[in-house]
């Protein structure tokens, strides 16, 4: 369960075996703690790894048989050199000094890579040249592994004269006893399987970059929702290699994973993504990933596993290691995009409003026109009536279909999907309703602070209306009004101040304005929603956007 160093082990027939009984096993598990960088700690009877989960593995593997690298040192096993693991080699190598004083090289790393480089199995105790029907049954154990989604890495080592300890990797790490190949479950968390099926519904586009086998790699990506089709490509580090920046550029929307590959293939799959238009974010842990965290849009680096060098080459670190988190984010980018959005169109409103008001006195009072409001009323609009409100508009919840679009072109305008005309035609709405209602008590006979006070009551009631349609792309019928109780509140202490300027001495000294009666108050709060919800209701019956 876990890491804890609890359990049994299985022969071939199913049969409980111990290392004391399988010599194989004995010293499978002994190269694999030994040849290791991982702990394996225990805090208040809970276990955990410090360092790679899959080297983790092993290490609780063996202690399940009581082999440590503590335990081997007390017995006299030393290591002498390391070669650490690196994704050029694809292993991990220490040489060793056992007790009667030989020196012998263990190692672990990709199976199909030291399987290349070895000449002898051991087998039941015994060390005999591999033949090729022997090889093609050991490839298709590692293909059993990987189709089952399991993680393998191979076991083998090689006895090293002492005169030969100092020579290079290059020189050790060839003509192997191949010893063993470990299948490693790695279960996705539950979450990612959600997760990738948000980014596919929001158009985002998941690809797994993996030094794992094709066979595991791609088992991983079918299970978690990656690979939709038999069109999507499994390409591997060695197809990259035969593969020119061209058609490289041609295969990467195609592909679905990428596997065995090395820090210069990540760097150039994140090259031809940003070169076919894409916005790239590339995730890492690891030193070798620097590169393309470095290259890319949006290096995301984990926070848990991840090395300071992939830290300090990313733009964003993932706190919790979750790949939900990041399509978290991806939804919470989304809505504050959409709130600037729908902040700047009341704004603007407001702003088209208050000139169109003016503008519309100019053109239609003749020779001596009237201001309908003046500028102080003006600047009360902006910073109360409007500014409060459309600042709650910062805290408004996501669209329902908010991971369901697709991402916006890197192009696209701020103001596309017809929202600049819809803040044009909304304003010249609010500014004529507001100008008509400044003429009509003219002709009534109202003095002109009266009238004035009538235009800027409109206006104010108008934009207090409007902002529950800014709050949707769609139509204000589309979303329930009591859902931002900050605008709520907000709306309600810009309409009360609002008032009280109206009706307080202090406000019509200051602003000008004079008292209404009530039913003119009234008939404002009414009069002033018909912009709002004449032309929202045209939008949602006619499906015309701009409106």
């Amino acid at each position: 369960k876990g890491f804890e160093p609890e359990g049994v082990f299985l022969n071939a027939e199913g049969a409980e075996t111990t290392p004391e009984e399988d010599d194989d096993l004995k010293h499978t598990l002994m190269i694999s703690a030994i040849c290791n960088d991982a702990i394996l700690v225990e805090e208040e009877g809970m276990f955990s790894i410090q360092g790679n989960p899959t080297e983790g593995a092993l290490v609780v593997a063996a202690c399940k048989a009581g082999i440590t690298r503590d335990s081997m040192a007390e017995e006299g096993y030393e290591v002498v050199r390391r070669f650490p693991f690196d994704s050029t080699r694809k292993m991990m190598s220490v040489i060793v000094k056992v007790p009667g004083g030989d020196h012998v090289l263990v190692t672990k790393g990709a199976p199909d890579v030291i399987l290349a480089r070895t000449l002898t199995l051991r087998s039941h105790g015994e060390e005999l040249p591999i033949s090729d029907e022997t090889r093609i049954h050991v490839e298709d154990a590692i293909s059993d592994f990987g189709k089952r989604a399991l993680r393998t890495l191979a076991i083998a080592y090689r006895p090293v004269d002492s005169a030969d300890v100092d020579l290079k990797p290059e020189q050790h790490e060839e003509d192997f006893v191949l010893l063993a190949v470990h299948g490693i479950m790695d279960p996705p968390r539950p979450e990612v399987i959600d997760a990738v099926a948000q980014c596919w519904s929001a158009g985002v586009r998941t690809v797994m970059i993996t030094g794992d086998h094709a066979l595991t790699a791609q088992a991983i990506a079918e299970e978690i929702g990656i690979i939709h089709s038999s069109e999507d490509l499994i390409i591997t580090g060695a197809e990259l290699d035969n593969t020119s920046d061209d058609e490289l550029r041609a295969l990467v929307p195609h592909a679905a994973v990428f596997a065995r590959v090395s820090p210069e293939h990540k760097l150039r799959i994140v090259k031809a993504l940003q070169e076919n238009g894409e916005v790239v974010a590339m995730t890492g842990d690891g030193v070798n990933d620097a590169p393309a965290l470095r290259n890319a849009d949006i290096g995301i680096a984990m926070g848990i596993a991840g090395t300071s060098v992939a830290k300090d080459s990313a733009s964003l670190i993932l706190l919790d290691d979750n790949f939900s988190t990041i399509v978290a984010a991806v939804g919470e980018g989304r809505r504050i995009y959409d709130n600037i959005r729908k902040f700047i169109r009341q704004a603007l409103t407001a702003n088209v409003a208050e000139v169109s008001v003016i503008l519309f006195a100019f053109l239609l009072m003749g020779d001596d026109p009237l201001l309908p409001i003046t500028a102080l009323m003006v600047l009360w609009i902006n910073l109360v009536s409007d500014g409060i409100p459309a600042l709650a508009l910062g805290v408004e919840q996501p669209e329902a279909d908010i991971m369901q679009r697709k991402p916006r072109e890197r192009s696209e305008s701020f103001f596309a999907d017809k929202l600049g005309a819809r803040i044009i035609l909304r304003g010249l709405a609010l500014g004529w309703l507001s100008y008509y209602m400044f003429d009509y008590s003219l002709d009534r006979g109202a003095p002109l602070a009266y009238a004035e006070t009538l235009a800027f009551t409109t206006l104010i009631f108008a934009q207090l209306w409007h902002v529950f349609d800014a709050r949707t792309f769609t139509t204000i019928f589309d979303k329930n009004p009591f859902g931002n109780k900050y605008l709520l509140l907000a709306v309600g202490v810009s309409a009360l101040l609002s008032i009280a300027v109206i009706y307080l001495p202090l406000g019509n000294t200051v602003f000008g304005t004079t008292p209404l009666s009530g039913k003119h108050l009234l008939m404002v709060i009414s009069i002033a929603a018909l912009p709002t919800f004449v032309l929202s209701g045209l939008k949602a019956t006619f499906g015309i956007r701009f409106l």
